[in-house]
């Protein structure tokens, strides 16, 4: 196999995601070959070790590196015996893979020179990799011909030969948000005032009296919460841009309302609904919304899926849900955590009651001008 695994220490691998976000100014796109971009190959933000010269942190890395590459080398005594002299003299890369990023295509490492200016005529002999951070869905890397995966494991060092038997990729990230994402805007939403969740053009409980509220619990019984936190939007908003070009819809919108976290408790629910209404709206006080409409809808799991029964989300694709004949499918891609549904405002949806726990999720609509 000659893949081995060591372990490194935590704190090490920490220091270095901290070094990561304190150097932004030299991140740059992941690239495959000569410097090329391909986020379809590759997709991922780098950080080469030679921009920070000297940083501490570094140093502890490669000190500890060299331990790992002593015992591989003690192991396997050939990949040193009788060879040309060689070291660590490529810089290592700090690289981040968001959700579904990765790199996404087989390959090996000394599949030509090596492309780095005064080593460009240099082959690479081993190649090592140290997960900085645990995952816990997805991240692994795969070895074709060893039919192997290992899992993201914070401190765990991977020592392979760099030729074709050892050719590999990475495994994308099947959700959108990580665990700690969504444990974050869960735990953000509930230091938020709690409002009850109204429909159609109520926007403010306090005018409505007990019956008002009881007739509209009928429909909608849920607690909310409103948020405009750009920490939050901009995780969410390329998600929203990409499926509307890659689905075709291709609709004209502009700007995003503000974002709604949603609590669903014991036995509450939100009945059949689309989140457009006939009229585009009339706030001649928010320019930014005046006479546009809903066109986008996102709606993303917080919760462990483990952590609720019911609650189930579902859509019913017949006409404008007003048609005698049913045509109900349950969205079952939304049930992990993490995972986003992006669909059109006028498609009719539900949430059926909750009938354990809490089921927790955030939800955001895109505007633009009413459709021609």
């Amino acid at each position: 196999m000659f893949i081995k695994s060591y372990k490194i220490n935590t704190k090490v691998c920490d220091n270095l995601i901290k070094c990561f976000y304190e150097n932004k100014n030299f991140h740059t796109e992941g690239t495959i070959g000569l410097n090329a971009v391909d986020k379809k190959i590759k997709d991922s933000t780098d950080l080469n070790v030679f921009n920070l010269n000297g940083n501490t942190d570094t140093i502890n890395y490669y000190m500890a590196l060299d331990k790992c590459i002593n015992k591989y080398k003690k192991e396997f005594k050939f990949c040193d015996k009788d060879q040309k002299p060689w070291s660590v003299i490529q810089s290592p890369v700090i690289q981040k893979y968001k959700p579904n990023g990765g790199f996404k295509k087989w390959h090996y490492e000394n599949n030509g020179d090596c492309n780095d200016g005064p080593l460009s005529s240099i082959k690479r002999h081993l190649v090592f990799m140290t997960y900085l951070n645990d995952v816990e869905k997805g991240g692994e890397t795969e070895f074709f011909y060893q039919k192997k995966k290992y899992k993201p494991k914070k401190g765990l060092t991977l020592i392979w030969p760099a030729i074709w038997t050892h050719t590999h990729k990475g495994v994308v990230f099947p959700k959108a948000f990580t665990k700690r994402f969504c444990e974050d805007v869960i735990e953000y939403g509930n230091m938020q005032r709690d409002f009850t969740g109204l429909i159609g053009r109520h926007t403010d409980g306090n005018t409505l009296n007990k019956k008002d509220i009881n007739n509209i619990q009928k429909t909608r019984d849920s607690n909310i919460a409103w948020l405009n936190d750009r920490w939050i939007y901009k995780e969410i908003l390329p998600f929203i841009e990409k499926a509307n070009k890659k689905t075709n819809w291709n609709f004209n919108i502009d700007v995003t309302e503000n974002l709604q976290f949603t609590k669903y408790k014991l036995n509450q629910h939100y009945s059949w609904h689309c989140d457009s209404y006939p009229e585009p709206y009339n706030k001649p006080n928010s320019p930014d919304q005046h006479g546009k409409i809903r066109k986008l809808s996102a709606t993303i799991s917080l919760s462990d899926p483990s952590s609720y029964s019911g609650g189930e989300l579902e859509f019913n694709f017949n006409e404008h849900g007003r048609s005698k004949k049913q045509n109900i499918r349950q969205c079952k891609e939304v049930l992990p955590q993490g995972a986003i549904v992006i669909f059109p405002s006028f498609v009719y949806h539900r949430v059926r009651p909750v009938t354990k726990g809490v089921r927790y999720s955030l939800v955001l609509w895109t505007l633009g001008y009413p459709f021609k």
